[in-house]
């Protein structure tokens, strides 16, 4: 058995038992293969920073980066307005992470 504690923490994990895996699972708190359990950390963790206004980069099957803004979330699908054509999209919320912006002085 061995204490991923530390991991579950970087992705999201704020419990206050110890995170312990075996043969790819985890067995305490609660059994759940781990994997799954990395995915729901980071994907609750999301759907906390994507509020309205948080602007958000999406990525296109093209491999293309585009820039929106939150419109709002409606459980794991995000309304986007993105900022190249004003458009507005749905989006799966484990596509999109906030962007990183940088103010000109």
């Amino acid at each position: 058995m061995q204490d991923v504690t530390e991991h579950a923490q970087a992705n999201g994990y704020t419990g206050s038992t110890p995170v312990m895996a075996q043969d790819g699972y985890v067995v305490s708190p609660f059994r759940q293969f781990y994997p799954d359990f990395c995915y729901k950390l980071r994907v609750e963790r999301m759907k906390a920073q994507l509020v309205a206004g948080v602007p958000v980069t999406g990525y296109s099957i093209h491999g293309t980066t585009r820039i929106g803004e939150v419109v709002s979330v409606n459980g794991m699908n995000v309304k986007v307005r993105w900022n190249d054509t004003r458009d507005v999209s749905n989006e799966w919320l484990a596509d999109l992470k906030p962007a990183i912006t940088s103010s000109a002085a």
